[in-house]
């Protein structure tokens, strides 16, 4: 038997909330995952990446296994196959936009140079502010770039938190399309957080809440 595409049970403690989050997939899939505000979004994905060092439990991609803390196994960040987007876009200040997105191929040698490459920069609009420095980036192309330089890893699970909220509708939409088109070309795993319905709508596969600590199946 195949291990699932995605494992997560986790026991995640702050100040504020408990979350005890168990669910699985079996196949790769877009899952939207919607919950009041404050409900603990994106205490979870942060948790799921690994940004949280109090966070217990087990989350395995495949038949990788980031997280056992019963076993004190805990892959740092950098050696997850995951693309992250995080609410406010964690760019490199000091690097430009073609910088920020190209750090993320790390040893791809050429990638840059690929078809694949192309469409995306494309359909995020990000030829014109190939050499602009991040710090003069408004925060719509902010979240272009990080979204950019988290699919640029081709990474095995996609955390996208409100990935799109500061774009403007009009290329929201067109940003929306070429995502669908993508991942039914790629078989990839992603988290998919947004307050936008409709967003998620179009995009999502499968719809789950979080409420009172836990995620259960359904809108």
């Amino acid at each position: 038997m195949n291990p699932p595409a995605l494992l997560i049970d986790l026991q995640v403690q702050t100040p504020v909330l408990s979350l005890t989050v168990r669910a699985q997939w079996a196949q790769p899939a877009i899952v939207a995952v919607t919950g009041q505000t404050g409900a603990g979004k994106t205490t979870l994905l942060r948790a799921v990446v690994g940004l949280d060092p109090k966070a217990k439990g087990t989350v395995a991609v495949g038949s990788e296994l980031w997280l056992n803390t019963s076993t004190r196994l805990s892959r740092p960040v950098h050696l997850r196959d995951v693309g992250y987007v995080p609410q406010h876009s964690d760019l490199f200040p000091h690097l430009s936009v073609r910088a920020n997105v190209t750090f993320a191929l790390g040893s791809k040698s050429g990638a840059e140079n690929t078809p694949e490459f192309a469409a995306m920069t494309e359909a995020l609009l990000l030829d014109p502010l190939w050499q602009r420095p991040v710090a003069t980036l408004s925060g719509g192309e902010r979240q272009r770039v990080a979204l950019a330089r988290a699919l640029a890893r081709r990474p095995r699970l996609l955390v996208l938190d409100e990935p799109l909220a500061a774009v403007d509708p009009e290329l929201r939409a067109r940003i929306l399309r070429y995502l669908q088109a993508t991942w039914r070309d790629q078989v990839v795993m992603c988290l998919y957080v947004s307050h936008d319905e409709a967003e998620l709508a179009q995009v999502a596969q499968q719809h789950w809440t979080l409420h009172n600590g836990c995620l259960t199946e359904g809108a």
